[in-house]
């Protein structure tokens, strides 16, 4: 229990009854802090896999502004007990370590008491979910649909072996961001910084940290039936070992009596393939359900088919709670505002292009780090305080704190409730599939996966790889060396979605990016005295900025790009979409 009486103790002032006189320390910290939320104060950036220099990660969060929500908490007991404070000798302060201090009598202790133990219940409640992710031949028979029953999804799980398959729990409060990092890291020898003077040079390893391995940060609020998901997954391994690779490079030094020499340079570097699987979007999970997603990545390397399953093993959200304000007349009702307006996943990010699309800033650069391919995610909710006051009776009442908004109802009656039904979400899911392909029908990346409508989702589906296409040369009057610059290609499907559900029952779907796909890799011996080698890797290219209409009652499937199926290696993105 959260709720702590740190002191007690009874100051009498002269001429006041010993009863009314009664001080007590109570602990907040744990309400507060819980009560900050992440759902709308905070954004968080998460970086799909990709070669990362230690320390430059822009991940995190804004910081809860504890002082203002332990100053909401005491606006809500001065607002709930006005008369209790008219008394001389009746005070309620917070004290600088955020600890509340009461003085008055055992009535007004008890009812605080209550109202924090209430608060302790509502805020701290929490849920659990399992995250279940299994390896499939790329020919595996899946179940039908994105959104099955609970026991349903068991019986498919027990029929894969156990080494295929890796099962996660996450614990949920609402309207909090939890995340589960279960990725390993190792350092790759990328290049060399040359230090260059007159007639010597030297080399500094540049290494960078790849990250491999599965990471899942969830959101997750109560909705009407079940509970409405924020969820990105994240999964990548190494496609083969890291290969030492040999460049034989080699530096020029003159001497004063007009002689040259070549010197070898550090020739070795380090380069891997790391396939890369990553899923970001809002979901609506119903109650005994279960959420199916389902990914496929070839890349021209690794048939590689996953299934996540994500289910609700145990715990309640409330989205609603109430608190009779006994013996006073009325009820405190706590309302979750995320159930109202539920956080989603906001995608941005780098890829494929050197144009720039649109709301999502696609971008291909020939550069360092700015060339592997990036899109984040971030969740992002909306409080619905200003809707509650303004449909709310006008005998009710409405207060914020943090994420939760207090109604306070000094009638017999309970509003809250009926609020929450009109404003609460009533909305399923959209089962959409994308498969980028050739016109021949080769499959290169595909996803089936539900969506909740109105909130944005992102796919990652692919391999990145070390190049080295090009190479610095620095020079310093009697020396020369040269420097490798390596590349990272995406060889896959990047794609960014976004579902509308319109009055009349269609689906809008805005879809932005493309597929960039390996055609062909060379290598062109240069025969130079210092360089040897270049790499020449070769694309085909399909990039998408659509806002495509389904009609309720006409076809559910689009096909962007090569428009009839035939013998040609044409790219095509085909969509469908059921709801």
């Amino acid at each position: 229990m959260i709720l702590n009486v740190l002191a007690s103790v009874l100051l009498v002032p002269m001429g006041s009854d010993p009863a009314d006189s009664r001080v007590a320390i109570y602990d907040l910290s744990a309400v507060t802090a819980t009560m900050g939320g992440t759902g709308s104060a905070q954004e968080w950036l998460l970086p799909v896999f990709r070669p990362r220099i230690p320390g430059t990660e822009e991940e995190g969060f804004a910081e809860i502004d504890e002082e203002r929500l332990e100053t909401e908490l005491l606006e809500l007991i001065v607002s709930l007990y006005p008369d209790e404070f008219e008394f001389e000798g009746r005070t309620v302060e917070l004290l600088a370590d955020g600890r509340l201090a009461l003085r008055g009598p055992e009535s007004l202790h008890a009812r605080v008491g209550r109202l924090l133990e209430f608060l302790e219940e509502v805020v701290n409640a929490e849920v659990e979910i399992s995250v279940d992710m299994a390896r499939l031949p790329a020919r595996a028979q899946l179940p039908e649909r994105a959104v099955l029953p609970e026991a349903e999804a068991e019986r498919w799980l027990a029929g894969i072996p156990t080494a295929n398959r890796q099962r996660f729990a996450l614990r949920l409060r609402a309207d909090r961001v939890s995340d589960l990092d279960a990725r390993g890291e190792r350092p790759i020898v990328l290049s060399y910084m040359t230090e260059i003077a007159e007639s010597s040079f030297i080399h500094d390893p540049l290494v960078v940290y790849a990250s491999f391995g599965t990471r899942v940060i969830a959101s997750a609020v109560p909705g009407n039936g079940g509970l409405e998901l924020a969820l990105t997954l994240q999964r990548g391994h190494l496609a083969g070992p890291v290969i030492d690779r040999e460049l034989g490079l080699e530096g020029s030094v003159s001497n004063e009596s007009g002689g040259m020499s070549y010197e070898d340079s550090p020739g070795i570097v380090q380069t891997f393939e790391l396939l890369n699987r990553s899923l970001s979007m809002g979901a609506f999970l119903p109650d005994g359900q279960a959420l199916l997603f389902s990914t496929f990545a070839d890349g021209g390397r690794r048939d590689v088919r996953e299934v996540v399953v994500v289910r609700r093993t145990g715990g309640e959200l409330p989205a609603v709670a109430s608190l009779s304000l006994d013996p006073d007349p009325g009820r405190l009702t706590a309302l979750n505002t995320g159930a109202l307006a539920p956080p989603g996943p906001v995608a941005r990010g780098r890829v494929l292009d050197r144009r720039e699309l649109v709301g999502l800033q696609l971008e291909w650069n020939l550069r360092i780090w700015e060339m592997i391919p990036l899109l984040s995610a971030g969740f992002r909710g909306i409080v619905a305080d200003t809707a509650l006051e303004a449909f709310a009776p006008p005998d009710v009442a409405v207060l914020q704190h943090g994420p939760w908004a207090f109604l306070v109802d000094r009638g017999a009656g309970s509003t809250a409730p009926d609020i929450f039904d009109v404003f609460a979400t009533r909305r399923g899911n959209v089962e959409i599939t994308v498969a980028l392909e050739r016109a021949n029908g080769n499959r290169i990346a595909a996803a089936r996966v539900p969506m909740r409508p109105g909130h944005s989702g992102s796919i990652v589906l692919g391999v990145e790889e070390l190049h080295f296409p090009d190479y610095m040369v620095e020079i310093a009057q009697k020396s020369a060396s040269p420097t490798p610059l390596p590349m990272t290609s995406f060889d896959g499907l990047v794609l960014w979605m976004h579902p509308r559900t319109t009055p009349s029952g269609n689906l809008v779907l805005e879809v932005r990016g493309g597929g960039h796909v390996l055609t062909s890799e060379a290598t062109l011996d240069i025969n130079g005295p210092l360089i040897d080698f270049l790499d020449q890797p070769a694309f085909d290219q399909l990039l998408v900025d659509e806002r495509l209409t389904f009609q309720a009652e006409g076809e559910r499937s689009v096909v962007l790009g090569a428009a009839d199926r035939g013998t040609g290696d044409e790219l095509r993105l085909v969509i469908e979409a059921t709801w």
